[in-house]
């Protein structure tokens, strides 16, 4: 941002510093805001391959489902995790078996008449 003054000290001189310095702080809020909010999309949504355990917030930004959802059926047993203390972890490959044998009995199950 480039401000032109007259040299002068006057209230326009101080008026314009002042718009820009408001104007620059509202940039850098949304640049900060805008910065934590990619990385908490990142941390959640983007794992790497090679993570073999995922947490449940991994697991819901992997399942595309709720944590609640998931911490019910993680305790009713109907989903394949592990409580280590009170966090639960669940194995990527086992979610996928599961994932898999749910999608296949669906796909059996829906040829009824």
């Amino acid at each position: 941002m480039t401000a032109n003054f007259s040299g002068r000290g006057s209230a326009v001189n101080f008026l314009e510093v002042a718009e820009i310095w408001l104007e620059s702080r509202l940039a850098i809020r949304y640049l900060v805001l805008s910065y934590f909010i990619v990385e908490f999309k990142k941390a959640v949504t983007d794992m790497e391959p090679q993570d073999k355990w995922l947490t449940i917030e991994e697991l819901s930004g992997y399942l595309k489902m709720s944590r609640s959802k998931l911490y019910q059926m993680a305790q009713k047993g109907e989903l394949p995790g592990s409580k280590i203390g009170t966090q639960w972890r669940f194995d990527r490959n086992r979610i996928d078996e599961w994932m898999e044998t749910r999608s296949n009995a669906a796909a059996g199950g829906s040829c009824k008449a």
